[in-house]
């Protein structure tokens, strides 16, 4: 019927539209077709036109519902650590959809729905809040409803929780853990964790073990510091995990932490003789007696005592005790409880006179010296007087301490030889103090100290030892560095006496003198060294002889109106009752006044090298003159024209042609050009070299005639 339709959308003109046109009771209507979408919605409407005109119609809205479209976010992003107390918000929330208001959210993790109490919820967008466990970790999404239904998943958006391995379980390796031995312990754990764990971590008695990463820990030279307890476990990025200790129980074979000496002696009467020998055992061990092999056995034994230290000593407070070496006690409790022993007395006889008598005590672990349990065991000796019988009896008898194995190691022993000696009582040397002068002559003197075992003697000095025998020699003749008290000591294994005798070494004094300034007074101070110290000093200057203050080994001489030249004229003198002193001056630090008193024979050295030096120049200058002399008188008249040697000489007038000649000062510019003809002055050398070692004049006169010769053949 010739009528366009045309279509808007919101304003626009609408091209590229389907559209159909029916006739409907005399109407034509025409249909417009759209996709429905979430863009179609919008304002529509149309306008017709023919030949007769044009009309539009009023504007339609239509509203397309779409379900919602929805993305999922993290605050904070990044990594939980089951169990460190921090949490994750996922947030739900509608990015497009129509309507805009949510009807319900729903969770799904790693695909599968989460229902989970933790939600809360606004028009546009849902929450959840995870607390870091580690069921929480996976692949979150999300999907939101509106009235227009169900809309798709979100995005995913992964949860990691990291979390510590299983707790540690230490195994050992199944072995018996001895000292000195090797063992290992290994760490088992039942979950590796998230990540997997990469290393490990020891603890011994609490405190990390440094540099200890791997599942095994291998504990060499097992010690009683190895002896506690043992922890571990993994470690990764979320932590540590650490399950119940392990305690190590290490094993000690019967070891002597102190043996018997291999031979022990004793003086003459009642003296107590005490053999002492220590033994660390775990688990604890027993200790016996046995002298010549037999076993030192009582009839009974008596019950178990309370003792201490005191009581111990007071047990032998009559006799000369003579103790082996035995540990140090100083770390022991003092409490009432650590004095507890057990105390055996077992007699190798049934005779109450029986000279032995056991004690023995249990000691506990020692950290500090890598010590176990221990037994300490003593074996008291008390023979009475001494006797032929006795010696016959005892004389070199061999005790040993005897312990059985505990189950780890061997049967040990130590022996102690005993011999009957005495200590030296009495020490003679053959002078008494002795006084010489210096450059006297010292005779040898002899030290004699009888005694069983034979004495050692030594010779000693200021604390240093001078000789190792009996004879003390002296380097003659005597000086005053040999001066002093000498003590000879005589020793054995049993004691040592000394004596002492003084050598006193007399000399003549020294001195030396030092300047000081005090306001307007110089103060000359004269010290003196030397022995006896019944010094007299006096001053000298010029001619003058006078006193100065004495201060002990000091002079003092204070001067007015006096500068430092002046002062070189006082000298000091001192004497004693052996001689006088050289005369000293006062000393200047690093000049020759220093010399002359404190290195006078390098003075000396210095002085005639200066001499040798003057004698040397003089010659020269004599000779030259000597020289000046003998050509004045050549150039004389003519009863000098001939020299007195009868020798050739040169004729003076050669040098009148030199450049120089009637020179007194040199000329400030060359005087002629270059001339080879140039006669040198050394031609004529022969007076005071005689040809010298160059042969100078030789080369000038073969120059001489070349030239010569030169010239003639250009002629």
């Amino acid at each position: 019927n010739g009528t366009i339709v045309t279509w808007y959308f919101e304003g626009d003109v609408l091209d590229e539209v389907e559209s159909i046109t029916e006739e409907e009771e005399e109407e034509s209507v025409d249909l417009l077709y759209l996709p429905v979408n979430r863009t179609s919605s919008g304002v529509y409407a149309c306008s017709a036109e023919n030949e007769l005109g044009s009309g539009e119609s009023l504007p339609v809205f239509i509203d397309v519902l779409y379900a919602p479209t929805v993305e999922l976010s993290m605050d904070p992003e990044g990594v939980l650590v089951e169990g460190d107390g921090g949490n994750v918000t996922l947030r739900c929330t509608m990015v497009d959809g129509n309507p805009r208001e949510l009807l319900e959210v729903h969770w799904f993790l790693d695909s599968v729905p989460l229902e989970t109490d933790f939600v809360d919820c606004d028009s546009s967008s849902c929450y959840i809040y995870l607390e870091g466990e580690r069921s929480e970790a996976g692949n979150y999404t999300c999907s939101a409803t509106n009235s227009a239904g169900p809309g798709p998943e979100s995005q995913s958006t992964h949860i990691q929780v990291e979390y510590t391995s299983s707790a540690g379980l230490v195994e050992p390796d199944g072995f018996d853990s001895v000292k000195g031995g090797n063992t290992s312990l290994t760490c088992v754990l039942e979950d590796l964790g998230f990540p997997e764990v990469e290393s490990f971590v020891w603890r011994k008695n609490g405190e990390d073990l440094e540099g200890e990463t791997d599942s095994v820990l291998v504990l060499q030279d097992l010690g009683i510091q190895h002896s506690t307890n043992f922890s571990c476990s993994g470690v990764n990025s979320a932590g540590t995990n650490f399950g119940d200790g392990f305690f190590l129980d290490v094993f000690a074979p019967a070891l002597f932490l102190s043996e018997l000496p291999s031979q022990v002696e004793m003086t003459e009467d009642f003296q107590w003789v005490n053999l002492t020998c220590q033994v660390e055992c775990a688990p604890v061990c027993s200790v016996e007696w046995l002298r010549n092999m037999q076993r030192i056995i009582g009839s009974e034994s008596l019950e178990a005592m309370t003792s201490s230290s005191d009581d111990e000593a007071s047990l032998f407070k009559d006799y000369e005790v003579m103790v082996t070496p035995a540990e140090d006690d100083s770390d022991k409790d003092t409490t009432e409880e650590a004095l507890e022993m057990f105390v055996e007395e077992e007699m190798i006889t049934e005779d109450a006179d029986s000279p032995f008598f056991i004690t023995t005590e249990y000691l506990d672990p020692n950290l500090d010296q890598n010590q176990f349990s221990s037994v300490l065991s003593t074996l008291s000796i008390q023979l009475g007087n001494v006797s032929k019988e006795l010696l016959d009896t005892f004389q070199f008898s061999n005790f040993t301490c005897f312990v059985a194995s505990n189950g780890f190691g061997e049967d040990i022993a130590t022996t102690s030889m005993l011999t009957i000696h005495h200590a030296p009582l009495e020490i003679e040397v053959s002078v008494d103090d002795v006084t010489l002068v210096e450059t006297e002559e010292m005779e040898p003197v002899y030290c004699t100290a009888p005694a069983l075992p034979q004495t050692e003697i030594v010779w000693m000095k200021d604390g240093e030892t001078v000789s190792n025998s009996p004879v003390l020699h002296f380097e003659n003749p005597i000086t005053r560095e040999e001066a002093g008290e000498y003590t000879c000591e005589a020793s054995n294994n049993q004691g040592s006496i000394s004596t002492s005798f003084s050598l006193d070494v007399e000399y003549s004094p020294s001195c030396h003198v030092t300047k000081e300034h005090i306001e307007d007074l110089v103060v000359l101070k004269c010290v003196a060294d030397g022995n006896p110290q019944d010094f007299l000093f006096w001053w000298r200057h010029e001619n003058l002889s006078f006193e100065g203050q004495v201060e002990g080994d000091t002079s003092v001489l204070s001067l007015r109106n006096v500068n430092d030249s002046m002062v070189l004229e006082y000298s000091c003198f001192v004497n004693n009752s052996i001689g006088e002193s050289e005369p000293c001056r006062v000393q200047e630090q690093g000049g020759f006044l220093l010399l002359a008193t404190g290195e006078p024979w390098l003075l000396v050295i210095i002085i005639l090298g200066i001499l040798i030096a003057l004698v040397i120049i003089s010659l020269v200058v004599w000779h030259l003159c000597c020289r000046n002399n003998a050509e004045k008188g050549g150039s004389g008249g003519p009863g000098k024209g001939k020299p007195a040697d009868n020798q050739p000489h040169p004729d003076n007038s050669f040098y009148d042609n030199l450049p120089f000649h009637g020179l007194r000062s040199p000329p400030k510019q060359v005087l002629n050009a270059v001339d080879d003809n140039m006669v040198y002055a050394d031609v004529d050398a022969q007076e005071t070299y005689s040809y010298g070692p160059l042969a100078y004049k030789t080369t000038s006169l073969q120059r001489a005639a070349k030239l010569k010769k030169l010239e003639e053949s250009k002629l």
